[in-house]
């Protein structure tokens, strides 16, 4: 983890966006006047919040990498800091504008470097949560951690930011990226060069920005179901492994079932998770779930909707042509009210 003293730089804002798109919209000149403006936005991109001038290997006197233990999780991440990599963007960036100040297009530089920033930025994005989780987990159980992390935040080259504000740095830069060329393609000649570049330029972070969406939402559902399996008992019948890439937790809930003990009605609670490739069963005690029949989604769930002389308005008709406990079961189940009787449906019918 990385915790060397941040370039000199500018505060951090959205304000150089519309200063630079006001150059790049200039009808006085036939480019881009935008020396200063491409100056500021290297600044941004490479931190954010000091004017402090300090010398250039200057660093905290405190080593917080010394307050960590090294984790399991922690072990796994082989994530490398994209400072070098936007450095390097903004190399290019200014050579181009040492060639000449009027720069006429730079969707090319910015397509020159996707490939560098989808090797980066996703893996790097894709973590942010474990980041944050293992950051929270270390201040509350590390104090040597903290109070070094404290000394770091206090210093004046932070400007009273937190280090969770320095982590999601890499997000706000790449969507900026975005941003910016999008403004610049709006005030650039149509079928041109440039345009065309920019174009690419914006499907290229567009594409790397979708690419982080859906593998965040990959490493949440995996989270989840991680910290499910945790929670379930398989008492008396065979355990199935609950974490697989491909499982998605579609609906769950509370629902109760009604069932016959002689001349007897009874009602019983149970406490459903539905997958998209699997439905668990389970009786809910505390935060624990103990497991009493599971079957395959959606080949052996069938669920009845028609209406029952003498049940419940919110009841339906549940029906496992083969499940672990035998090869045909029918439940009657109520819902916790209309509306959650057509949410149960909706998602046991998918097919």
């Amino acid at each position: 983890m990385d915790f060397s003293h941040p370039r000199e730089r500018k505060a951090s804002s959205y304000g150089f966006i519309p200063d630079i798109i006001a150059y790049l919209g200039s009808d006085s000149e036939p480019g881009y006047d935008i020396p200063s403006e491409t100056s500021n936005l290297k600044n941004e991109f490479l931190g954010s919040g000091d004017n402090t001038d300090h010398p250039k290997d200057y660093s905290p006197p405190i080593d917080l990498s010394a307050a960590m233990i090294p984790t399991p999780l922690e072990q796994k991440w082989d994530l490398q800091s994209p400072d070098g990599l936007e450095e390097r963007f903004f190399l290019d960036l200014e050579a181009r504008l040492g060639e000449s100040v009027m720069i006429f297009q730079v969707g090319d530089i910015v397509l020159l470097h996707c490939g560098n920033f989808q090797r980066q930025y996703v893996p790097y994005l894709t973590n942010m949560m474990f980041q944050e989780s293992l950051v929270n987990q270390l201040l509350q159980e590390n104090k040597d951690f903290m109070y070094a992390l404290k000394r770091l935040e206090d210093d004046p080259v932070c400007q009273k930011r937190r280090l969770k504000s320095f982590l999601v740095l890499p997000f706000q830069r790449i969507t900026r990226i975005k941003l910016l060329l999008e403004g610049i393609l709006k005030l650039t000649e149509p079928n041109s060069e440039a345009a065309s570049n920019l174009t690419k330029a914006i499907k290229g972070i567009h594409e790397i920005l979708v690419e982080c969406d859906q593998k965040v939402e990959k490493m949440k559902s995996l989270e989840e179901l991680v910290r499910l399996e945790m929670l379930l008992d398989f008492a008396d019948i065979k355990s199935v492994p609950l974490v697989k890439s491909t499982r998605v937790l579609i609906h769950h809930g509370p629902l109760a079932t009604l069932g016959s003990y002689g001349s007897k009605m009874s009602i019983n609670r149970i406490y459903l998770h539905l997958f998209n490739d699997l439905l668990l069963i389970s009786s809910k005690k505390y935060e624990r779930f103990t497991v009493l029949d599971y079957a395959l989604f959606p080949q052996h769930v069938n669920v009845v909707q028609s209406k029952v002389v003498g049940l419940p308005p919110e009841s339906f008709l549940l029906m496992l042509s083969e499940s672990q406990m035998g090869p045909l079961t029918t439940m009657i189940l109520i819902a916790n009210g209309s509306f959650d009787k057509e949410e149960w449906i909706k998602a046991l019918s998918k097919k």
